[in-house]
């Protein structure tokens, strides 16, 4: 057996997985870029989330520096997620997600595994060293 060289803890792929990994996160990072930021908006947008996951994801995000929570006084008093320069900075890694779900993320095995320019990659044809 092959070990690998990185530990999981100190691959970067693994510690950003550890911010922003998870079915929710990445979608709700891409709802407050495009400006849905309030509570009430993330979770009409997202009908499956409950309300109480919701609220455990957003603190999370807000614990990673990613979100950063505004209460508005008004007439009604109401709470605003916005991103950090922190959170700003992972929104390439969510439009490369968005890119390659309209691209291919809708397609089955078998269509993959019969699509005739698929060609075997390994990590040297990427450019990934480990």
């Amino acid at each position: 057996m092959i070990e690998p060289r990185a530990s999981a803890k100190s691959c970067a792929v693994s510690a950003c997985l550890d911010v922003i990994g998870g079915k929710w996160k990445p979608l709700l990072i891409h709802l407050v870029a495009g400006g849905c930021n309030r509570f009430g908006a993330m979770s009409r947008a997202v009908p499956s989330i409950s309300k109480q996951v919701l609220t455990r994801q957003l603190r999370e995000l807000e614990e990673h520096g990613l979100l950063t929570r505004s209460t508005i006084n008004g007439r009604v008093l109401h709470v605003e997620y916005y991103l950090t320069e922190r959170g700003a900075s992972v929104i390439p890694v969510i439009h490369a997600m968005r890119d390659w779900g309209e691209r291919d993320g809708g397609r089955t095995s078998n269509e993959v595994a019969t699509d005739r320019k698929s060609t075997r990659l390994n990590s040297s044809h990427l450019g990934i060293s480990y």
